[in-house]
């Protein structure tokens, strides 16, 4: 269902009228909402213990001790990964080396097994980036094998605190504002404390230029889907500053050139579903160490090298994904009526891909959804699962768990995304249960799937100028959408390309426009009775052979009779 957004508070001085429509319903109170000058983000000194966190780094640089960065597997944890690793040994620290979990024999967070190889290889102080506020059987762990622990996060704390140092704006008493922050901006801000630390003790008068790290802070931020809050989009609008320059990391700029995205023109669109997903193959089916050696490579030779690497492992993920996306939702349309929520079971898919199976299902049904598959254990099932706006999936899992408290052996993640282990004899009643649990929760209004557009667009905007001008003025993406427009026009041509998307060419009364409308379902077009559509679209540049043109992406495509 197509809906408008709703406008707040009352027009922007100077403001043009169509940005003065976007940003007001986007609840800016004013222009300067959208300047992102570094100045504008919020100080390090709010984060509760980030002194202690600087105290215990000094001590390891003047010792001259090991540290051992452990991150996570998606790209969120890789940028982390690289941002503290390359930080502190900018920053002086002469010992610094990371590790990478394995999604599939290690597991998320820190494990007591992580921490026996961390002190094999050395280790003094573990540093957590992206994980570790709810590891305290590791935290327990390291502090018997005579390990300290600095814990840097953003995911919400348990009850009580792992027995180390915790940097983490969504723990208790922590007064950072900015709760929607991602893992890597947190490893950002230690970083930027440690800095002017480092200065009060005379290390050095400036210290590293932290600018030069804002590249990776946007791709980690805007792939990890946090809100885009003001905090967020001045690093992301810096970050992608420095891309946009050419002066991004050599890891960042070879990952552009296998995704074929121009440097000039990239935006939070082009991290999130071109680079993103070639960094995340690497932790769902090998090992996001080859993500993080690119991200931190020191010459375009190297960085382009594991970039190759990266893209070939993410073509087979793309395979993968293909096939059992298909097998699902043959699943779910094989039912014989569409359930609360799809509880899909295939012991033989990868575990690495059913996050982006349980994605689509809740995509093409607007339903939530838990896809498992079977563990490394075959007496334990693990699952993903995504959920819709106003169901709690975290929640729906932890009300299965005191129902049944011995079924599931692991769950944790957040409203609309969740993770899981359980028996695997006990599938039939978790999908019994579940299904009734979401039945109570979800509301007819939940089951309307509404697409936010931002009214019609002049024809004086239909243009490149203005294409390029949205991008500069952004970053858009969670929290702070990019600009959908909807509008009705003539439909000149239309056809398949790619075997499964739609080329259009529409008009108005004075102009044509190309348009493209991905994945479009299949027998429903081309429509060669059409004459008349009115379509939601975005719109954007598109670099083609050396050209620019304005293109239309069609997210809703409706024929008018």
């Amino acid at each position: 269902m197509i809906k408008e957004r709703e406008l707040v508070g009352d027009p922007l001085p100077g403001v043009d009228s169509v940005m003065d429509k976007i940003y007001r319903s986007r609840q800016l109170s004013s222009p300067v909402d959208v300047n992102y000058m570094l100045s504008h983000l919020l100080p390090y000194h709010l984060l509760k213990d980030i002194d202690r966190a600087c105290e215990l780094l000094y001590s390891v640089y003047e010792k001259k001790q090991q540290v051992i960065v452990i991150g996570d597997y998606d790209v969120d944890g890789a940028t982390a990964t690289s941002v503290m690793v390359a930080g502190l040994r900018e920053m002086g620290l002469e010992h610094v080396n990371f590790i990478i979990p394995n999604r599939i024999t290690d597991g998320y967070g820190l494990t007591p097994k992580l921490v026996d190889r961390a002190k094999s290889e050395g280790g003094h102080l573990i540093i957590t980036v992206d994980n570790g506020i709810v590891s305290y059987a590791g935290v327990d762990h390291a502090k018997r094998e005579g390990l300290e622990v600095l814990i840097t996060d953003h995911h919400l704390a348990g009850d009580t605190l792992p027995d180390a140092v915790c940097v983490n704006p969504n723990q208790p008493g922590c007064a950072f504002p900015s709760k929607a922050i991602a893992g890597v901006g947190v490893a950002f801000y230690v970083l930027v404390a440690l800095r002017a630390y480092f200065r009060e003790k005379g290390i050095f008068e400036q210290g590293p230029n932290l600018l030069a790290y804002l590249d990776l802070v946007a791709l980690g931020t805007v792939a990890d889907c946090v809100q885009l809050d003001r905090n967020n989009r001045t690093m992301v609008a810096n970050g992608l500053s420095l891309m946009r320059k050419g002066k991004s990391r050599f890891g960042i700029q070879a990952l552009m050139g296998v995704a074929k995205r121009s440097p000039t023109l990239i935006e939070a669109d082009d991290m999130g579903f071109s680079l993103a997903p070639r960094l995340n193959a690497a932790g769902r089916l090998d090992d996001m160490t080859i993500g993080v050696k690119c991200l931190l490579a020191e010459t375009i030779k190297d960085a382009k090298y594991f970039a190759l690497r990266l893209d070939d492992i993410n073509k087979t993920r793309r395979d993968m994904q293909q096939v059992m996306t298909q097998e699902a939702l043959d699943y779910v349309k094989g039912m014989k009526h569409i359930p609360s929520i799809a509880v899909v079971c295939q012991p033989k898919w990868h575990e690495g891909i059913i996050g982006l199976v349980a994605s689509m299902i809740k995509e093409r049904f607007h339903i939530p959804s838990i896809v498992l598959t079977q563990d490394e254990d075959k007496s334990l099932m693990k699952g993903s699962c995504r959920s819709i706006p106003g169901l709690n999936i975290r929640d729906v899992l932890a009300d299965y768990d005191r129902m049944h408290p011995s079924s599931l052996t692991k769950f944790g993640g957040h409203a609309m995304a969740a993770g899981l282990t359980m028996n695997a004899s006990d599938v039939d009643q978790f999908r019994r249960v579940v299904e009734t649990l979401c039945s109570a929760a979800i509301t007819d209004e939940m089951k309307n799937k509404y697409l936010y557009v931002d009214g019609t667009l002049p024809a004086s905007h239909r243009t490149i100028g203005f294409a390029k001008k949205l991008i500069e003025l952004g970053p858009w993406g969670n929290g702070f959408e990019k600009p959908m427009f909807y509008d009705e026009f003539t439909l000149v041509e239309q056809y398949v390309v790619g075997g499964k998307h739609l080329k259009v060419v529409l008009s108005d009364e004075n102009n044509s426009y190309d348009g493209i409308v991905f994945n479009i379902e299949e027998g429903t077009w081309p429509n060669h009775r059409c004459q008349r559509v009115r379509v939601a679209y975005h719109v954007q540049v598109n670099a083609f052979n050396g050209k620019r043109k304005l293109q239309f992406l069609v997210t809703d495509i409706q024929t008018i009779d």
